[in-house]
């Protein structure tokens, strides 16, 4: 393994060229390329030492058998965050023909994280990173203790995994290893989203349907009467829209979710997005302003779905600002693609930025993350397109839709 100063300078970014390994065999000396890192270490460990790490384990059957009446997936990893071996939960899971093609990945790549293959180093070495649950469990167990952590995978095909893991230090042959066990809570997730829909916005919407029947029932005046049917009427579009949402989103993340095409215009598209939010408690006494530039172009897409995504968009953007604040939207022809923006004057900060599209992070508390991920997952699998954002002091936060002209 990598020694205590080693270690120190690898943390500091500054990898020796040659380092040591003492195995059950003679000392090793291994190559190890300087590889920029932005986060942790990202030296590895070659295909020999691996082979030499895994057998160390393998001959211990005891051990395998209880790793395999386990129930969760567990890994056993070395100082480099490499699996070096797991339990037959894993190939299941992932549904491998067999754990050993893990053998040397991280878990990251292992899950096919949408950052595991951002820089060279593969794993625990960019920005996103440094906040990802996995690999700060990992770090922190290295220290002498056990950690347990949720963390949030969005993969390469923008499905989502929340996870729940344990990290514990484990000593073998005078060389540290990380047993790391993993289960997977995304149902548990998904009820709390879907809880928090159903009893905090569609109750809310329900309770206003219901006064306004109240109301209705006692009004005299005939005018009066008809603004509040248009009112009720307005409420229940809103409340069918909210269940219908849901109803897609889950649809979305089953890969059920049928695309139906058509031809549609992009203004009209973000005028219905308004309309739909005007009577959100989110507006509030903020400002909707569509820029007096925005071209109308003709796009063949799901006009249903990318609505949905229009809607979670401005919803974002006036969730960020405080009241008297505006949002403006705009859209024009870039190439063979039409592009939508949503901008407000506010910036995320940096920890915000690097989960904004996580599924279940929110800053606005636990459980309450579907917005930006359905974004994410409705406008890039669904619609073919593209979600990024950009924020940055004295320019405030913009996020983009990019969608081709034809799919």
């Amino acid at each position: 393994p990598i020694t205590g100063l080693s270690r120190k300078a690898a943390m500091s970014g500054i990898l020796p060229r040659e380092m040591a390994y003492n195995g059950d065999h003679k000392r090793k000396k291994m190559e190890l390329q300087m590889i920029d890192t932005n986060y942790a270490p990202a030296e590895r460990v070659d295909a020999e030492i691996l082979k030499q790490q895994r057998s160390v384990f393998s001959e211990e059957t005891s051990l395998m058998s209880l790793m395999n009446a386990v129930p969760n997936i567990v890994l056993i990893l070395n100082e480099e965050r490499q699996i070096v071996y797991a339990n037959n939960l894993l190939s299941k899971f992932l549904g491998l023909e067999g754990w050993e093609s893990a053998v040397g990945k991280r878990p990251g790549e292992l899950f096919e994280c949408v950052h595991s293959d951002e820089l060279i180093g593969g794993c625990g070495t960019t920005d996103s990173c440094s906040v990802c649950g996995i690999v700060n469990s990992i770090m922190d167990a290295a220290k002498g203790t056990q950690i347990v952590r949720e963390c949030r995978i969005l993969t390469k095909d923008r499905d989502a995994r929340d996870l729940r893991v344990w990290a514990t230090p484990f000593a073998k042959e005078e060389h540290m290893y990380t047993v790391f066990s993993i289960m997977d809570i995304s149902d548990e997730k998904r009820r709390q989203a879907l809880e928090r829909i159903f009893f905090h916005d569609v109750l809310n919407t329900a309770g206003g349907i219901y006064g306004l029947t109240d109301i209705l029932l006692e009004e005299k005046d005939p005018v009066e009467s008809l603004e509040v049917t248009v009112i009720l009427k307005e409420a229940s579009e809103r409340l069918m829209e909210e269940i219908q949402a849901q109803r897609q989103l889950s649809a979305a993340e089953r890969g059920d979710l049928a695309v139906s095409l058509s031809e549609i215009s992009t203004l009209s598209s973000i005028n219905e997005a308004i309309r739909m939010i005007l009577g959100h408690e989110v507006v509030g006494n903020r400002t909707l302003l569509v820029d007096a530039e925005a071209e109308d172009v003709k796009v063949i897409t799901d006009p249903v779905l990318l609505r949905r995504v229009l809607v979670n968009m401005i919803k974002n953007a006036l969730e960020a600002i405080p009241l008297g604040g505006v949002v403006s939207i705009f859209c024009r022809k870039l190439h063979d693609a039409v592009l939508f923006s949503v901008h407000n004057d506010t910036v995320m900060s940096q920890d915000v930025q690097l989960q904004i599209f996580q599924r279940s992070f929110s800053t606005k508390g636990n459980g309450r993350g579907i917005g930006t991920y359905s974004m994410k997952l409705l406008g890039e699998k669904y619609l073919k397109g593209s979600v990024w954002f950009k924020s940055a002091e004295g320019e405030g936060t913009t996020m983009f839709l990019s969608l081709p002209l034809y799919m």
